[in-house]
């Protein structure tokens, strides 16, 4: 009985090359909203809050998503904190954020 070739052949499209996720750096951030989704601004600012900088990245996600983003950020704030201490605040929030 003869084989037939496409026996070796993949069941379906090979999965893409594992690869690193994209880092950057990010010390200024931004969000904004609408009525469907969260806009997060990631960038780089080294001029001062004057300067204006501009982002790098955005990330667009549902609000169910953004909520469970902050959840998970703070709560690895404080398994971070518990590790290495508290984090100081680089400035005191007032009333206009």
């Amino acid at each position: 009985m003869d084989r037939d070739p496409s026996d070796d052949a993949p069941a379906g499209p090979a999965p893409p090359a594992a690869r690193p996720p994209l880092a950057a750096y990010a010390n200024h951030f931004e969000i904004g909203f609408n009525a469907f989704e969260f806009l997060l601004d990631f960038g780089q600012d080294y001029e001062g809050p004057a300067a204006g900088a501009l982002p790098h990245l955005r990330v667009v996600t549902a609000p169910a998503y953004a909520k469970a983003f902050a959840n998970l950020l703070w709560r690895s704030i404080g398994d971070y904190e518990a590790a290495f201490g508290g984090i100081e605040p680089l400035w005191q929030a007032d009333d206009d954020g």
